[in-house]
């Protein structure tokens, strides 16, 4: 067993390694601003379909997720940056009135700014798992960040703990940086996705019209 355990964990490194070097050649050949969210949207589908099929050919299936989502992830991506720069700059401006009451609408306003970060985080590890209209899917990560709060505290930490060894040992950040904080946030998001839908896993395409949620696990 253990050497079994050894052989699952030497080959999602391997597999973590090579994702990590595809989203930083793909996020480099759309000039950064352009490849960043489709580069991100093609690592968490990969993280999916290894959980779903076990072994799939890495480097054409990034590619095939990459240029699929290329429009549709810059274009939620963006949307939702844009919202955090916009709560952060009333933030910013709110702060510079010196009143109690613009100090507590600030705070509501950063608290709002928190919370949209967090929905970027997990915007595409839920996105890959769902098709739905543009609202619904900038809406999903936060139904999520409310519906599951210990989790969503859980990968917080897990990130901040990861941040702290990329601070004391850097060199990881090129070969781990981006995929095992992926790895991390797309498993916890996958447990959850499996107990929502009742343990069923698989290649499942179900559709669920009161929530209009349209899913894959």
């Amino acid at each position: 067993m253990t050497g079994k355990k050894i052989q699952t964990y030497s080959d999602w490194l391997i597999r973590l390694v090579g994702l990590n070097f595809l989203w930083l050649l793909f996020s480099g050949l759309g000039l950064g601003f352009l490849g960043i969210f489709p580069a991100s949207s093609a690592l968490f589908a990969c993280l999916r379909d290894y959980h779903r099929q076990g072994q799939i050919k890495v480097w054409l299936r990034f590619k095939d997720h990459f240029l699929a989502s290329l429009f549709t992830s810059n274009l939620k991506g963006y949307s939702l940056l844009s919202l955090i720069a916009l709560l952060w700059i009333d933030y910013r401006w709110l702060l510079s009135q010196r009143s109690l009451l613009t100090y507590l609408l600030a705070l509501v306003l950063f608290l709002a700014c928190l919370i949209s970060c967090l929905g970027l985080l997990f915007f595409f590890a839920l996105d890959v798992h769902y098709q739905v209209k543009f609202s619904a899917a900038i809406l999903n990560p936060f139904r999520f960040i409310c519906s599951y709060p210990k989790t969503s505290l859980a990968i917080c930490g897990s990130l901040l703990l990861w941040s702290l060894v990329l601070y004391l040992i850097p060199g990881l950040g090129l070969f781990l940086g981006i995929s095992l904080p992926t790895r991390i946030i797309s498993y916890c998001v996958q447990v959850q996705l499996v107990k929502l839908d009742g343990g069923q896993v698989g290649h499942l395409l179900q559709k669920h019209e009161k929530y209009d949620k349209l899913y894959y696990l």
